[in-house]
């Protein structure tokens, strides 16, 4: 074999293994955009179609919501106490809980929940779709006319979205009302520091209105109501320690 005729084969190679590869991706996207024009279709979720539905949604979402739940419920605790601790030691309580709902709930959480309805659910809905190749039964359903993937792809396709959510969403509150627990404990007086509102408004001062004499004061009492700022070593807090103190002797000379 000469070199020329070795460098024709091997290019020749190449180029089908790329067209192999181009159409493998345009068959995973043209199935993709059926199964979406399907779900977003009316004729989907008929009288007929809503059992086998509702069955594949339960089958994917009722035995893996509550020990994944548990799971990311442990394993959330386990973060937000370190990280609670290290913001505290580093004087930076007042982002801490910011901090825990940007990574857990909007990134770590959402992102693990499809991983694992993925590699539980949907993964070995392929394989058990692609052995029906094997099947008699297969052959019997083509000769009656049902649509395989209405009736097979479509349903399983769109249980491990909706147990993707369930898990995500799930997660998230608990997460988020475990995170409250840790940094105020069983009390209501954090409410106003830990929504979002509440955030802004400490972060702001929320004082705007008031004397600028008095908004000084004001933010501090309003951070220090949150429990966000229980150890604050600022100016401002010193100056209001050292106000504080001397109205404090005060009184007690006139007392005296």
């Amino acid at each position: 074999m000469t070199p020329t005729t070795s460098r024709q084969s091997a290019l020749s190679e190449l180029g089908g293994s790329a067209l192999r590869w181009l159409a493998g991706w345009w068959r995973i996207v043209h199935l993709g955009a059926q199964i979406l024009a399907l779900a977003v279709s009316p004729s989907t979720y008929r009288l007929a179609d809503r059992s086998a539905l509702s069955h594949q949604i339960y089958l994917s979402t009722a035995p893996n919501l509550m020990w994944f739940t548990a799971l990311s419920a442990l394993l959330s605790l386990v973060l937000i106490r370190i990280v609670l601790v290290t913001a505290f030691s580093y004087g930076l309580s007042q982002y801490a809980l910011e901090m825990v709902v940007r990574v857990l709930v909007l990134e770590l959480i959402p992102l693990t929940a499809a991983l694992f309805v993925a590699f539980r659910c949907t993964i070995p809905y392929a394989a058990e779709i692609g052995a029906m190749g094997t099947q008699p039964e297969l052959g019997a359903l083509k000769l009656q006319g049902t649509d395989l993937l209405h009736h097979e792809v479509l349903p399983r396709a769109l249980a491990g979205m909706c147990a993707m959510l369930m898990l995500a969403s799930v997660s998230c509150v608990l997460t988020l009302v475990l995170a409250y627990l840790s940094a105020y404990g069983f009390t209501r007086w954090g409410l106003e520091g830990y929504t979002p509102y509440g955030r802004a408004d400490l972060r702001t001062g929320g004082v705007d209105h008031l004397p600028a004499e008095n908004r000084v004061d004001e933010r501090d009492r309003l951070v220090d109501s949150s429990g966000l700022g229980s150890k604050r070593t600022g100016p401002h807090a010193r100056a209001r320690q050292r106000r504080d103190a001397g109205a404090g002797s005060d009184v007690f000379w006139r007392s005296c």
